[in-house]
């Protein structure tokens, strides 16, 4: 299990970081993963158009983890936010 993490590494960055090869890193299997990927999608779109006969959505929302939250928006980002207040309820679906 890792260690939590400091009040530092939980805040966003001062300002936007800037896209440049050296910020990401890519997995070994980078490669094979995504082609692996694109070929299941390409399967079951073929399935979905040979059932129908048409386009259709091939695939349903599925959540795999829903997370309950609160929300704070700092001071300096308010401008961005749309509600009245800085603190809220956050709810996240991950599929």
């Amino acid at each position: 299990m890792e260690p939590p993490l400091s009040e530092a590494d939980r805040l966003p960055p001062p300002s936007p970081v800037r896209y440049d090869p050296s910020v990401e890193t890519l997995h070994p299997q980078e490669a094979e993963i995504g082609a692996s990927i694109l070929d299941s999608m390409r399967k079951v779109r073929e399935k979905t158009f040979e059932d129908y006969g048409h386009a259709v959505r091939s695939v349903h929302a599925k959540s795999h983890g829903v997370l309950k939250g609160k929300l704070h928006v700092p001071p300096d980002l308010l401008r961005f936010w749309p509600r009245g207040s800085s603190r809220g309820q956050a709810r996240i679906r991950s599929s």
